[in-house]
């Protein structure tokens, strides 16, 4: 039996602060890691000698395309791996890549990292709401993501103010290494520290097992609905 299946009242509680101080960081590192090049275009256009069309590429496209074709693979991939093992490997692999991204020597290079940041990226968010759904019971889930979902302010927060400062001191490669390298050490904080819960079991009964509505039928209902489709378009 899982450790997760044989916890009471008493011990799920600290498993579930833990969990969302966890999870907070990791959607900061994960915006850190994600806005820094922003802070820092003017420094790494002047040194590479950069048009603005390659600018907007490392700033925006490089990540946003690898971020889109993989975030579907990564929620299947969600349903079929250990969700711990797996996010702490995504951290650590985006966050070596921004580290590293401090050491590149050309535009090309920092591109494949940006890139290689996206994909990693993309498997952020059906790893942790799947953790939330199993560690969390119905009655706190709306709460969790609510603070989870803070990390991206406060790391965003984190790139303009933290990052820019060191830029202006050190130069925007001892930046860009400085935004990678808490996400290392987070990777290996929550190997240790967090518990894979048993799926589906979180304040209920016992497993659900009824069927859920498939990929296309979701897709249906999602483009039936002008209010889901309005709220896209905003988002």
């Amino acid at each position: 039996m899982s450790d997760s299946g044989s916890r009471g009242p008493a011990d799920a509680a600290p498993q579930r602060l833990t969990a969302q101080v966890l999870f907070v960081l990791v959607y900061m590192v994960g915006m850190l890691d994600r806005t820094i090049v922003t802070v820092l275009l003017q420094p790494i256009k002047l040194e590479f000698q950069l048009s603005d069309t390659q600018l907007g590429f490392i700033s925006g496209m490089a990540f946003s395309l690898a971020y889109a074709g993989a975030a579907i693979p990564m929620g299947l991939l969600a349903d079929r791996v250990s969700r711990r093992t797996t996010l702490a490997l995504l951290v650590l692999l985006w966050s070596g890549l921004t580290f590293v991204s401090g050491l590149v020597p050309g535009f090309l290079l920092l591109c494949l990292a940006r890139f290689g940041v996206g994909l990693a990226e993309a498997g952020q968010p059906p790893m942790v709401m799947s953790l939330v759904g199993d560690i969390f019971p119905p009655a706190k889930r709306a709460t969790a993501i609510s603070l989870i979902y803070l990390g991206v302010p406060l790391g965003a927060l984190a790139g303009f103010l933290v990052a820019g400062q060191i830029a202006a001191l050190y130069g925007w490669r001892a930046a860009i290494m400085a935004a990678g390298a808490p996400g290392i050490v987070l990777a290996f904080v929550i190997l240790l520290l967090l518990r894979e819960p048993a799926r589906g079991t979180a304040g209920e009964a016992a497993p659900s097992t009824v069927a859920g509505p498939g990929l296309s039928e979701g897709f249906r209902y999602l483009m039936g609905n002008p209010a889901l489709r309005h709220t896209l378009k905003v988002a």
